[in-house]
């Protein structure tokens, strides 16, 4: 497999003006010093759009260490501006950050300090930071929640997982400016981690099954969780999202090859097709900037890291926003015909023998390859993702969460047979040596044969071992 790999010049003006006022007897005061402007993006941390202010807040402990208390930047459309606030919270990593739009002020709850998880609660006017003092508050999280405004309960919305083995350990609560308050809904989604977001008609929350095959998108009633969809795709725990509010659909980033981008219309996702993506691949932030009409990505890998672009999507392709990001790439992240991807394959692989492939079912048209004269391997998808078939030389040993397990005879040998028992249509493999073979990579104790890996998705048992017959 492959991982996607995902600055301008630095200009500060900072002024400390001394004023001497009245007479010797009198002491000097010193003014706040002027706030920091610059084209270059700063650290990554966390971002929510003031629509009061007309500006992105990005929430940052800076680089390096944890310590200390967070910086506060805003952004413009052009250039970032470091505020200077009298009070600030104390440095944290993954704080949730979202805008209260009735109470017209930007919460800031939570992340991990260097002493561990933190539970306490900020809001900021535009000007100031100010600590909340609420009689209850959640839970401090195993890893970063997500958090958004509900337009239609008007409150704040949080969802986390904590480091607890009973059922309670996903969290919901709700934030109405004076307290947090823990919600019971009667059902809870499959997943721990999972991005909010409002999809025009209600809070949604967006996440990836635990056996890593499905992407789910849930609901909020005001009371309850509820599924709206569930799509066979192979996807990462977490994927940016906003709401696009002059396209009225919110726009997800990322669960293909690395670029991808998706939109939901409130029913069903639908794979977009730009011509260009963002240079930085590491997207794990989107927001809706109201004044731009964009929904705005942002990269780095995570708080403390540079800000690698800002990236704006106006609803049919992307573009870098502002100075110091650099431009927008040719989409596909390396997608090729998949026909190509076969072609390479046979063509360079020359040290190892045989070199299987199987004839891809209809549809399964891009492909992503990484290829050398020793080995390979393979993605293949249709259009929107749905179905994957992925083939490659891989040492034994890896295993799918929450699949099932079997051994199996296969190619007058065996193989592992793993699948999602509950899903008939679910993410299946089979592992297997394959014999007589050569290998030229001292990865086996028995060199006779060569490792292979053929996995799917969205392909029935039927179906899959149908694909599996046709390997040549």
């Amino acid at each position: 497999m492959r991982d996607d790999q995902a600055p301008g010049r630095l200009v500060i003006v900072a002024t400390i003006i001394l004023a001497a006022i009245g007479i010797a007897a009198c002491q000097s005061t010193p003014t706040p010093p002027a706030a920091a402007v610059q084209s270059k993006p700063p650290v990554s941390g966390s971002v929510a759009y003031d629509a009061d202010h007309h500006v992105l807040v990005l929430v940052t402990p800076g680089p390096g260490q944890v310590a200390g208390v967070m910086q506060t930047w805003t952004w413009d459309g052009q250039r970032w501006t470091r505020k200077t606030p009298a009070t600030s919270p104390p440095a944290r990593r993954d704080g949730l950050l979202a805008y209260d739009e009735s109470r017209r002020v930007t919460v800031l709850h939570g992340g991990q300090a260097r002493s561990g998880a933190v539970n306490d609660t900020w809001e900021w006017d535009g000007s100031n930071w100010l600590p909340r003092q609420p009689a209850h508050a959640p839970d401090p999280p195993q890893q970063s929640g997500s958090i958004a405004y509900d337009p239609v309960g008007h409150r704040l919305l949080l969802f986390q997982w904590v480091p607890r083995l009973q059922a309670d350990a996903v969290q919901t609560w709700s934030w109405n400016g004076k307290d947090w308050t823990r919600l019971t809904p009667a059902h809870l989604p499959s997943f721990v981690v999972g991005t909010l977001v409002f999809d025009g008609q209600r809070l949604a929350l967006i996440g990836g099954s635990p056996d890593g095959d499905r992407l789910e998108t849930w609901g909020w009633s005001g009371a309850d969780w509820s599924l709206l969809n569930a799509r066979h795709a192979p996807i990462t725990a977490f994927l940016p999202a906003a709401f696009h509010a002059g396209l009225h659909q919110i726009v997800l980033f990322g669960g293909g090859p690395g670029d991808d981008t998706w939109t939901w219309d409130g029913a069903n996702w639908a794979r977009q097709h730009p011509r260009h993506s963002p240079a930085a691949t590491d997207i794990r932030q989107l927001v809706f900037d109201k004044a731009l009409n964009r929904v705005v990505a942002l990269g780095g890998l995570s708080d403390g890291d540079a800000i690698t672009g800002v990236y704006g999507w106006d609803g049919s392709d992307w573009s870098a926003m502002g100075a110091g990001s650099p431009p927008a790439v040719a989409a596909g992240g390396g997608v090729v015909p998949a026909s190509d991807a076969v072609a390479l394959i046979r063509r360079t692989v020359t040290q190892t023998s045989p070199i299987l492939l199987p004839q891809l079912p209809a549809g399964v048209n891009q492909a992503l390859v990484t290829v050398d004269s020793a080995g390979f391997s393979l993605r293949a998808w249709n259009d929107d993702r749905s179905t994957e078939v992925s083939i490659g030389i891989v040492v034994p040993g890896n295993s799918n969460l929450g699949a099932a397990n079997k051994r199996i005879a296969f190619r007058r040998s065996s193989a592992e047979y793993q699948y999602i028992a509950s899903d008939p249509r679910g993410w299946r493999s089979l592992w297997w040596i394959e014999r007589p073979g050569h290998w030229p990579v001292p990865a086996l104790k028995d060199q006779t044969g060569v490792p292979y890996l053929l996995s799917a998705t969205s392909l029935t048992e039927a179906e899959f071992f149908a694909l599996a017959n046709t390997l040549r």
